[in-house]
């Protein structure tokens, strides 16, 4: 066997592996993130816009696909330990992108799940347009695992706009906003919308919240929080 031999065929192997996982995935089904409730057990690529995203210290990363009213929400789940494979602050950068995600599609509770750890398994559609992200020196709490969590101090409870009660709009509204060093709020963006006037509601109420920052090593940081308000008709 000629000196190298032995490299060379293993690298032959590694190509042909990679191209063989890459033609797989190109072949497997798509379907529609509404469609992934009636597909349990099945390995599949479901494609859907991502409505919401959420990350913890404990849980990881969480992208909450769009599905249509009465469908079973979608979660695609990134453990923390493979957080940093998919880039800088993932749940900035995909929230409100549409992707394709393949992989074995299982329930939990109500919600169809797909684990993902490899982000050769995600792709994004390049006709989405991205969502001004949080400033740079922001973070999200799952950044740091080892910080304070931001205290509630103060909350504002939403208005109830009488012609949106007539109307008969009711739900919650999922927030994200940034707790600053002072403690006050800065940016918000509506993640889960129910009505505009209502969203409107929550997001004027929550400027007014003031916290208890998050510390890290002595030192106050700016983080991301998720807030959610309820609407509902009283009887």
């Amino acid at each position: 066997m000629p000196p190298g031999a032995d490299v060379r065929t293993f690298l032959w192997v590694l190509i042909a592996t990679t191209l063989a996982a890459g033609t797989a995935r190109a072949q497997t089904p798509r379907i529609g993130a509404d469609d992934a409730g009636a597909h349990v057990g099945e390995t599949l690529t479901v494609c859907g816009v991502v409505a919401q995203t959420y990350c913890s210290a404990d849980r990881g990363t969480r992208l909450t696909l769009e599905t249509r009213p009465g469908t079973p929400p979608v979660f695609v789940r990134i453990a923390l330990v493979d957080r940093a494979k998919f880039g800088s602050r993932p749940e900035d950068r995909l929230y409100r992108q549409r992707v394709c995600v393949n992989g074995t599609i299982e329930k939990r509770r109500v919600a169809a799940t797909i684990d993902l750890a490899d982000p050769a398994a995600l792709t994004i559609d390049p006709g989405s347009v991205p969502v001004k992200p949080f400033a740079p020196e922001v973070l999200g709490l799952c950044d740091v695992p080892e910080a304070t969590r931001p205290r509630v101090l103060h909350q504002e409870r939403a208005e109830y706009p009488k012609k949106v009660r007539e109307r008969g709009a009711v739900g919650t509204v999922s927030l994200q906003a940034v707790v600053e060093t002072s403690g006050k709020v800065g940016a918000i963006r509506v993640t889960r919308s129910i009505d505009a006037d209502l969203d409107a509601q929550a997001m004027k109420a929550l400027k007014k919240w003031v916290f208890a920052p998050a510390v890290l090593d002595g030192t106050a940081v700016p983080v991301v929080v998720t807030v959610q308000m309820g609407f509902a008709l009283r009887r």
